[in-house]
């Protein structure tokens, strides 16, 4: 395989073409998800789960159909939103993983991309706060270290010989949970073609944003566009009030009705919260450019110093409720005008500087 360079299908695309967006954060049905994408003016989709499975399921027959279906609606593939490494670091669950993982780099060739998400497998060490971990790194990272780097070789070693780029999602349940941890992997495993999926909101609680960058810079491959209510900083001054409103909530009868004000309007509301309230505290998911994240000056500087990779919206709404679905297809298409906006904010403010 001829060598590829990073971001073959990015690289001379305009920024304000660059937004891409995970299908299935629309809709699992891929003629529906193009067709959302580009109505709202994206250029580029991800792949992550699609019709009924994830994307290295869908039988290499049907790839001609996605071809098809991408190239009706002026659509290219972005990047592959892989869930390889979400699984144990040995035994059945990873020998499926190695197996499947030809699948992605032929699947990458296909479809004219080279960059696909990945994790370094469970860990079941949960991060803590309260108190916070050392430098940001659980404390069994070091010693299984040596293990990760070995039982990820093979998929590194493939990724350099085939021209892909593989990154790191900062994700919890797995070793990469906080920034640091991606840092320490990637440079433990030290190959070029092993970098960050930088999904921007996972691993604020565990660091600044600008101090991410700094650790990440030069190896970020693929950019997350998701959004969060409070500021770290924010989030714990409010927590133990949220925490303890959520508890009384909790143990109200469900049968009984509260009564609570949002805005100018009274609102009577069934008292018992959503079965994951707790998980939605740390969450606290909300519109695009409506939130706390500091996107402005994250894509200059990503900008500035050379990133030409996509800026993929993964919403992370969830399908709760009867509308679910068309719940996030409808927040979802939010985010994708509200990134375009965004990008071409920084365009334009890029080209007036220079």
């Amino acid at each position: 395989m001829a060598k590829m360079e990073l971001w073959s299908n990015t690289k001379n695309v305009p920024l304000r073409d660059r937004g891409s967006v995970f299908t299935d954060e629309m809709t699992l049905d891929f003629e529906d998800a193009c067709a959302t994408a580009a109505q709202a003016g994206l250029r580029f989709v991800d792949v992550r789960k699609l019709w009924n499975g994830f994307s290295h399921d869908v039988p290499r027959e049907r790839w001609a159909e996605m071809a098809r279906l991408l190239a009706a609606h002026q659509l290219q593939l972005g990047a592959i939103q892989s869930n390889f490494g979400k699984c144990d670091i040995s035994g059945p669950e990873y020998d499926s993983h190695m197996a499947f993982f030809p699948t992605l780099v032929e699947q990458a060739h296909y479809f004219g991309t080279n960059v696909i998400r990945v994790f370094p497998f469970w860990n079941d060490v949960k991060i803590t706060y309260d108190p916070a971990l050392p430098g940001g790194i659980r404390p069994n990272l070091e010693e299984m270290l040596p293990e990760i780097v070995h039982r990820f070789k093979p998929a590194a070693d493939l990724a350099r010989k085939e021209g892909v780029f593989l990154g790191f999602e900062p994700e919890h349940s797995t070793f990469s949970g906080s920034p640091q941890e991606v840092a320490r992997i990637m440079d433990a495993i030290d190959n070029p073609h092993v970098g960050v999926a930088w999904d921007v909101n996972n691993g604020w609680d565990d660091l600044s944003i600008q101090e991410a960058y700094t650790l990440f810079k030069g190896r970020i491959f693929n950019v997350h566009v998701k959004e969060r209510t409070l500021t770290p900083d924010e989030h714990r001054a409010v927590r133990p009030l949220l925490g303890s409103l959520a508890a009384e909530v909790t143990a109200t009868p469900e049968s009984a009705a509260v009564e609570r004000t949002s805005g100018s309007s009274t609102v009577i509301g069934a008292a018992a919260p959503p079965p994951d309230a707790q998980s939605r505290l740390r969450r606290q998911p909300t519109l695009l450019g409506t939130g706390a994240l500091p996107w402005a000056w994250v894509i200059d500087r990503l900008e500035r110093d050379g990133y030409r990779g996509l800026y993929s919206i993964e919403t992370h709404f969830g399908v709760r409720g009867t509308y679910g679905w068309p719940k996030l297809k409808a927040g979802t298409t939010y985010f994708a005008y509200a990134l375009r906006e965004l990008l071409e904010g920084a365009e334009s403010r890029l080209s007036a500087s220079t």
